[in-house]
């Protein structure tokens, strides 16, 4: 199962998995897949395609999205359990 996946990337030293708890609610809208290349380039992946963001601030938006997810997020032991339980769930 992928989530199991996931978890076992907890483990490895080289790789900072983090999840975001069930209950978590943000009010900066949906959550969509973005990349922050650095502070000029980011892009976000849609259902359409993707789109290329330079303007720095909407870089900047981006960058303050990601930190306020991340100051939400459960790394490392807790990430792995986290990630457990739900792939326990999902094989019920």
């Amino acid at each position: 199962m992928q989530i199991d996946r996931l978890a076992s990337f907890t483990r490895q030293p080289n790789i900072q998995l983090s999840v975001i708890p069930m209950g978590v609610h943000f009010t900066s809208g949906a959550l969509t897949t973005f990349t922050i290349y650095d502070d000029t380039l980011a892009t976000a992946e849609l259902d359409l395609g993707a789109t290329v963001f330079r303007d720095i601030r909407d870089v900047q938006d981006l960058i303050t999205r990601f930190a306020s997810y991340e100051e939400h997020a459960i790394f490392g032991d807790g990430a792995r359990e986290c990630l457990e339980s739900w792939a326990e769930d999902c094989r019920r």
